[in-house]
């Protein structure tokens, strides 16, 4: 365990990684059960905890390029989280290997019947699937590789070029990864349902990336703000922040969806509408009312208020009430994906497999994020300075 790890958060690192071991070996019992319903429980788990990573690296990017004193709290957390990327790509090898089970398109009987699906193959093959996913891991870890270490050294040297230098990196790596992601979203989720397109999907991906890896770090922030150095450092200005920029995005990703499903069920097209049909039928139109209430109402009436908004305990009960209905809302947008002419590869077993795989990934994903949180101090020197000031003079 690192020095510079909080009592709190370095006992949950030996218990995570344990957590994620076991249930990543009841994973491959389930891959002997039932394979079609345990790789859609595998996928929508890898997706979530990689929105995470992604996210957070992303809102890294957006600090360095904006200079707020909110982004000096969470700086080392959304680094240790996009640190976590390159990980990721042993657990994309499944997804990978159950192309054919998880992809339509990847299917010989099923392209051999359907001439869309034929018409798509240019661009829905496995060789040039798999390379742009090579592409895609590619560029996410050189931009969090490279933002990880020049972001220290700008910090330790103070220097304008070294500072200018990250800034380019930020402003590059933003346009790379919104342009990557929304390629990957289409590869990854929305081919699952090869007949339907959208050109807002990716970017409808790329906010929710964001909202997970803004209510992560804000969960963990709350977490350690009792603990040296932080019990110190955090003014109510800086949450209030955060809790704007949640706010900001509740409200984005509600609009995204929305207008989406306006446009799709405006237009009444059979290809259009068959994203919703699945989606809308039995639970699962159960599933998208308890979206819109708790994803969207909830934490949008919640955090109007700006008591609300820095207070730590109804902040980090928004953060964890935004991660579980991320995790629902990628389940849901996932799991129903060709059960209209597949009906049987959705039942109580893949329930199942929805909660062991989330933990089984996640809880070796959580003890990385520890270990490399550890490995550098918590704070930049500036933000203890400028915040300690802050919290002084309010405490005055």
């Amino acid at each position: 365990m690192s020095a510079h790890l909080p009592a709190n958060l370095s006992r949950l690192q030996r218990p995570a990684l344990i957590a994620g071991l076991v249930a990543l070996a009841v994973c491959v019992v389930g891959v002997l059960i039932n394979p079609a319903q345990f790789f859609i429980a595998y996928l929508f788990a890898f997706l979530f905890w990689l929105g995470i990573s992604l996210g957070a690296m992303a809102f890294s990017m957006v600090h360095w390029m904006v200079h707020g004193r909110w982004g000096l709290l969470i700086r080392r957390f959304q680094e240790a989280a996009a640190g976590v990327i390159p990980l990721m790509i042993l657990f994309f090898i499944p997804v990978a290997l159950a192309v054919h089970v998880l992809y339509p398109w990847a299917n010989e009987a099923r392209l051999a019947g359907d001439a869309l699906l034929r018409h798509k193959a240019p661009y829905l093959n496995l060789p040039f699937w798999l390379v742009r996913a090579a592409v895609y891991f590619c560029v996410w870890t050189v931009i969090a590789l490279l933002l990880r270490r020049w972001s220290l050294r700008a910090e330790a040297s103070d220097a304008p070029k070294d500072r200018l230098r990250v800034q380019r990196l930020c402003a590059v790596g933003i346009l790379a990864y919104v342009f990557t992601m929304s390629y990957a979203a289409v590869d990854w989720n929305m081919s699952r349902e090869p007949h339907y397109y959208s050109t807002v999907f990716g970017f409808i991906v790329v906010v929710g990336h964001a909202l997970e890896g803004l209510a992560f770090v804000v969960l963990v922030l709350t977490l350690v703000a009792k603990e040296a150095p932080y019990d110190r450092a955090i003014a109510p200005q800086a949450l209030n922040d955060l809790g704007s920029l949640l706010f900001t995005l509740v409200i984005l990703f509600g609009y995204m969806e929305f207008a989406q499903y306006l446009v799709n069920w405006a237009g009444n097209q059979q290809n259009e509408i068959a994203w919703y049909v699945p989606r809308m039928a039995h639970a699962w139109g159960w599933l998208a009312v308890v979206l819109v209430v708790f994803h969207f109402f909830v934490p949008f009436f919640t955090l109007l208020s700006r008591r609300n908004k820095r207070s730590l305990r109804v902040m980090g009960g928004v953060a964890v009430l935004l991660l579980v209905m991320r995790l629902v809302d990628v389940f849901w947008m996932v799991a129903p994906s060709g059960t209209a002419a597949q009906p049987h590869v959705v039942g109580a077993v893949a329930v199942i497999f929805a909660f062991v795989a989330p933990i089984g990934i996640g809880g070796v994903w959580v003890a990385a994020f520890l270990w490399l949180l550890g490995r550098r101090p918590l704070l930049p020197a500036a933000a203890l300075a400028v915040e300690s000031a802050e919290g002084a003079k309010h405490a005055a």
